[in-house]
């Protein structure tokens, strides 16, 4: 990727010197085998500003219907909650909506209401029945070519792997010695986070695996070479964890490439990796 982007600024600005800057929003999309191949959305910013004005639902979608058609049949895409990839098919009713516009809504959809109604039990009426429309662009586009979206939680984008790219690009790329204590902090936040999450259930969604467990195990492990996992303040972590660990293709499927991780950070760092868990 990082060569498909100097290639762009290369062709389109010959003209630039050492010292010269050129602003480029990249999207791009990967898994454990690496980033998809011709999957790079690059373009240069034309604004000084957000680059959400330029990185917008239209934009994300006409790429990302180009990925579904990459990706491998029933893969599973995380992403996070950002505005342009949480596009709804149709508006929803909210409280700024006229009285006889939200009865219209619901009778569109069957629901019967009693005229008499006034508009706060009206909205109590759509709170009931919302879930049942509320649906993303991006989730429809993915089910039509038989992949699954897996949304993280609200607020969590620490929980997305990518947010440990970052983590990790002090040391890769700027030769850093030492983890800033602002991503230390970021990790065991999102351990806390899960250790209460785990409270009360072995797994993340039910009570058996599922994929969901399969994603934050490959966030997770990553991030115990930054942090190991305290087994004393988070207990259900590490249960959970331990769990993970000791599936029969966790090794295969996980463990290569975190050695591969594991061995580079060990290398910039100029020391051996703590353990996974500390106590």
């Amino acid at each position: 990727m990082i060569l498909n982007i100097y290639k762009h600024v290369c062709d389109e600005h010959a003209e630039l010197k050492v010292g010269d800057t050129v602003k480029l929003t990249a999207q791009i999309a990967g898994s454990d085998s690496g980033f998809v191949p011709d999957g790079l959305l690059l373009f240069e910013s034309k604004t000084s500003t957000d680059y959400h004005e330029e990185m917008n639902a239209i934009v994300f979608e006409d790429w990302f219907q180009k990925i579904l058609t990459l990706v491998e049949p029933n893969s599973v895409v995380v992403m996070d909650n950002a505005s342009y990839h949480s596009r709804r098919e149709e508006r929803l009713p909210t409280t700024s909506w006229r009285k006889a516009n939200i009865q219209n809504w619901l009778s569109e959809k069957g629901i019967s209401y009693d005229d008499g109604m006034v508009k706060t039990e009206l909205m109590c009426l759509v709170k009931l029945h919302k879930q049942n429309y509320l649906k993303y662009a991006v989730d429809e586009m993915a089910k039509a070519a038989g992949v699954t979206v897996l949304r993280l939680p609200p607020y969590h984008c620490e929980l997305n792997p990518i947010e440990l790219i970052w983590a990790y690009n002090s040391i890769v790329v700027e030769n850093s010695k030492e983890i800033s204590t602002k991503n230390i902090s970021a990790i065991t936040e999102s351990y806390k986070f899960l250790d209460k999450f785990l409270q009360s259930k072995n797994y993340l969604a039910g009570s058996s695996l599922t994929v969901a467990d399969l994603c934050c195990v490959a966030t997770v492990s990553t991030a115990t070479i930054i942090t190991p996992i305290s087994t004393e303040k988070y207990p259900n972590l590490s249960t959970w964890y331990r769990t993970c660990k000791n599936l029969p293709f966790y090794e295969e499927t996980n463990g290569a490439g975190l050695n591969k991780l594991d061995a580079l950070v060990e290398l910039k760092l100029g020391r051996p990796r703590t353990k996974d868990f500390c106590e």
